[in-house]
């Protein structure tokens, strides 16, 4: 089955956009400041279409990417006990929104599971270190 570009990439910014309308609580010991809890690390979600990586600069600049080789990319900023992502390489006429996602209590490795979205279903989380691509994962 063929995947158009446009389709593929509907359903990657749909990830980013239901991983970040979501906010899990906190469960951690040893919880770190959103900035530096993400800077250099990478956020692993999972939900119905697969996983993703959100790779996070410390330039304050993301990369997600999926295992068929689709990305997106844009900036985030830490708030309070949040980080904020707004996607910049969008399909043409559609305006940057930001997405938050709280961290509140979380640690470095943790895993926690968020609410079940109707478009994405059930979507699960990681903080891991660095930034490993999917062959590392496996």
């Amino acid at each position: 089955m063929q995947t158009s570009f446009r389709s593929s990439f509907h359903g990657l910014t749909a990830l980013l956009l239901a991983t970040f309308a979501q906010a899990g609580l906190a469960m951690d010991e040893a919880p770190q400041p959103p900035e530096q809890l993400v800077s250099g690390n990478t956020l692993l979600v999972k939900n119905w279409f697969g996983p993703t990586l959100i790779q996070f600069h410390p330039d304050q600049h993301f990369q997600q990417l999926a295992p068929n080789g689709r990305s997106s990319a844009g900036s985030w900023r830490a708030t309070g006990d949040s980080v904020c992502l707004t996607v910049t390489t969008l399909p043409p006429g559609r305006e940057p929104r930001e997405y938050c996602l709280e961290l509140q209590g979380r640690a470095l490795g943790s895993a926690w599971e968020g609410p079940t979205d109707p478009r994405n279903g059930p979507i699960s989380y990681q903080l891991l270190q660095g930034h490993p691509d999917f062959k590392q994962l496996q």
